[in-house]
């Protein structure tokens, strides 16, 4: 749904303005502060459909977002170099990247995944992205590739925060990067010991705490593969998964807190 109201440059000035300052102090305004100024601006009630609140020329520095810096590293890219040489006046910087990510789609993705992602593969892919079928829904990406996205997760800082959770009692916990891999590594050992190896499969029927964050990338870890099931499931629904995944192993939790 769209909203046909031609808005004046001063309403959206004095919106940005508001929006500018609030991220720029500590103390934010609540939320009805935020509804009476959109009013009071816009002079529309703040219901749906909603007029545009994002004008991102206005708020950020451009040269500060991930697409101008991508804008930028890319210009010396063989196959972009005739994007950007025979770029128009009219045309925007994401328009020229779009155009080259479509019509040269592996450049892009090789872009992507070792210059921006930065993966670390244990062996490299022979090709990127092709398309044996001769069709776009069928294609083959990172041919010939080996990797975990566990190490993807394990190169952040050490001290870093990974995970943060408030249990049922209020209490609020964190774990550091290093907290998580020491918890993904025992359970890891801990599968390896129950029989679990590459390509098994494990399920995982809990609600989203911690414990299953672990499983779930400690199966990842030895390269097993993690099937999570909601446990508001009925247990006919959770059976039918089950008969369907097959796992070697079944993770559930034996009670729920509720006030």
């Amino acid at each position: 749904m769209y909203f046909a109201m031609k808005l004046s440059g001063n309403q959206i000035e004095e919106w940005c303005d508001f929006c500018l300052q609030e991220r720029s102090t500590a103390n934010k305004s609540p939320f009805e502060e935020h509804i009476r100024v959109y009013e009071e601006v816009f002079r529309v009630k703040a219901l749906p459909p909603f007029l545009p609140l994002w004008y991102p020329e206005k708020m950020i520095d451009l040269r500060s977002t991930n697409l101008f810096s991508i804008i930028e590293e890319v210009q010396s890219l063989p196959s972009f170099k005739p994007y950007w040489e025979r770029r128009n006046a009219e045309e925007s910087l994401y328009m020229i990247l779009h155009r080259w990510s479509v019509e040269k789609r592996a450049d892009f993705w090789s872009y992507v995944i070792h210059e921006r992602l930065k993966v670390p593969f244990e062996r490299p892919p022979s090709r990127i992205l092709a398309f044996p079928q001769q069709d776009i829904a069928q294609p083959c990406w990172l041919e010939d590739a080996q990797w975990n996205v566990i190490q993807l997760i394990f190169r952040h800082s050490s001290e870093k925060v990974a995970l943060v959770y408030q249990r049922e009692t209020g209490e609020v916990e964190e774990w550091t990067y290093e907290a998580l891999e020491r918890e993904v590594k025992r359970l890891a050992s801990a599968l390896r010991k129950n029989g679990i190896t590459e390509g098994m499969r494990i399920a995982i029927c809990m609600p989203m705490r911690p414990e299953a964050v672990f499983l779930y990338l400690a199966a990842l870890y030895i390269g097993a593969s993690a099937v999570t099931i909601p446990d508001s499931l009925s247990g006919e629904e959770i059976f039918t998964r089950l008969s369907i995944s097959q796992p070697q192993l079944l993770f559930i939790q034996d009670g729920i807190y509720r006030e």
